[in-house]
């Protein structure tokens, strides 16, 4: 026991050094090893130097290496370490207790502070169950589930408010919309987002004519349209009708009385004597021919 410690070498690790005091004593001596604690850079002998050892004086009889201790912190995972990882999430709330390391949770690279760093490893950033690829609010609010009765679009935002203003997605914040849960197009009439199958503008439950893109409406309810430029146009569109959107007109016959069918008979006859009178006049004034 050259440095008269109580500990005869080679169970001292310091026969050379600090001398006369004892090394028995664990509050001078950790570890156990010869060294005392004020010289010892090891003070539980875990290989993890003192100036990075998060415990240390910390469990004894132990080796730290990937698997003992994940983040090489000096503390034993499986009894002393908290904090597999040292993202400052512990273990028991972290989704990733042996995640990536090297990096600290905070709103910047963890947003929801699940222990899962947002670039490199969480694929849901805010916890809502929506995949960031998914959500159209991927850093949204925290601490809501998305079911369809919180997220009926299932966009990844909470509607209608404070997030989802368009909760069908259609274009249309849903204070406009007057279908804010179903997708449309309509944008005629002041009906907004709402289904449009011709696409023409106007609303499927304002449209007379849901199939034909060129009409829409029916003034009179005859099935001819009032867009006078579209399809089967109603050439009457406040008057109801089958004529091309018109009354049909009936053609009354004409019906003589028998004194004004006498008087046609005898009218045709004059007017065929004078005719005659007037072709004999013609042929008897003619000059005859002279004899030579």
């Amino acid at each position: 026991d050259i440095d008269n410690d109580r500990r005869e070498y080679p169970s001292d690790f310091c026969p050379y050094c600090l001398i006369n005091w004892d090394s028995l004593n664990p509050s001078l001596d950790y570890d156990q090893d010869g060294c005392s604690d004020i010289e010892d850079l090891d003070g539980d002998n875990d290989t993890v130097l003192n100036i990075l050892d998060s415990c240390t004086y910390g469990v004894l009889n132990w080796i730290s290496n990937t698997s003992t201790d994940y983040d090489s912190d000096g503390c034993r995972d499986d009894d002393e370490d908290l904090d597999d990882d040292s993202d400052l999430i512990e273990d028991s709330i972290d989704d990733c207790p042996r995640g990536m390391k090297e990096w600290y949770s905070n709103s910047e690279t963890d947003w929801d502070g699940d222990g899962c760093n947002d670039i490199a490893e969480d694929e849901d950033d805010d916890s809502d169950t929506i995949l960031d690829a998914f959500d159209r609010c991927p850093k949204g609010e925290i601490g809501w589930i998305s079911t369809t009765e919180t997220d009926a679009d299932a966009d990844g935002c909470p509607g209608p408010y404070p997030e989802d203003h368009d909760l069908d997605q259609d274009g249309y914040p849903d204070v406009d919309d007057t279908c804010p849960t179903i997708y449309g197009n309509s944008s005629q009439s002041g009906v907004l987002g709402c289904l449009d199958y011709d696409g023409d503008g106007w609303a499927d439950q304002i449209d007379a004519f849901t199939e034909d893109s060129t009409q829409w409406s029916d003034y009179d309810k005859d099935g001819y349209g009032d867009n006078r430029s579209g399809t089967n146009p109603d050439n009457c569109p406040h008057q109801p009708g089958s004529d091309q959107g018109c009354p049909l007109v009936e053609k009354e016959e004409t019906v003589l009385e028998p004194d004004q069918e006498l008087i046609m008979v005898l009218t045709t006859g004059v007017i065929l004597i004078g005719l005659g009178v007037v072709l004999v006049s013609i042929l008897t004034s003619r000059p005859k021919d002279k004899i030579g």
